[in-house]
Order: structure tokens, then C-alpha cells, then sequence
């Protein structure tokens, strides 16, 4: 399977997720961004343990398992796409340093 080929396996899996309405879309060199409108940092992150739960159960070969996750809310965590995307980003890196918490919200850092 090509890398082309796994991406579109993995957006097609988080896309199945019931509930799910949202853009999945690559950002950075190969992160995943998912941006669903309208939730709350609580929904956000019930989302993103759904989202988690069903990329970990449907690899895609393996190269593309989703270990980590960020949160991050508009507007509480930023006003802009790009104050909320630094929030995503420092929640994500927040969440790959600490193995034990998979799923780190911007809204605690």
C-alpha cells in the first residue's frame, strides 16, 4: 500500500466514526488535523477518544497508526486560525510526550 493509499484509509476510517461531521485534512508534514465545528472542549475530546479508538482498531499498514491526539476549541483556545492552531499544535506535542494521556486538550496546558 502507498502512502497516498494508507492517507485515504485513515480519513475514510475517521470519517466513519458515528457522529462524526467534520473535515479531516493533512497538515505539517503529515499530521492530521480533524476540524468539526459547533463542539465543546468535552465533546471535542469524547470525539477525539472515538476518532483514537477507531484509527488504533483499523491500522493502515501499520505506517499510520494515530498514537496521540490535541485538542484544541475555537473560541476558547484561540480567536484565529492561527492562535488555534498553535493551541492544536502544543497540545499535540504535550500528548506525545506523555504517553499516558494519548489525548491532550489545549485548554489544559
Amino acid at each position: 500500500i502507498n502512502i497516498a493509499n494508507q492517507y485515504r484509509d485513515l480519513v475514510k476510517t475517521i470519517e466513519s466514526v458515528p457522529e462524526f461531521n467534520g473535515v479531516v485534512f493533512q497538515y505539517d508534514g503529515g499530521d492530521i488535523v480533524v476540524s468539526i465545528s459547533g463542539l465543546n472542549s468535552f465533546a471535542a475530546a469524547t470525539m477525539a477518544e472515538r476518532v483514537l479508538r477507531a484509527t488504533q482498531a483499523n491500522p493502515t499498514g501499520g505506517k499510520l497508526l494515530v498514537k496521540t491526539m490535541g485538542v484544541a476549541c475555537f473560541p476558547h483556545d484561540g480567536t484565529n486560525m492561527g492562535l488555534l492552531l498553535g493551541a492544536l499544535e502544543a497540545a499535540t506535542e504535550r500528548s506525545q510526550k506523555h504517553s499516558d494521556h494519548p489525548i491532550f486538550l489545549a485548554k489544559d496546558l
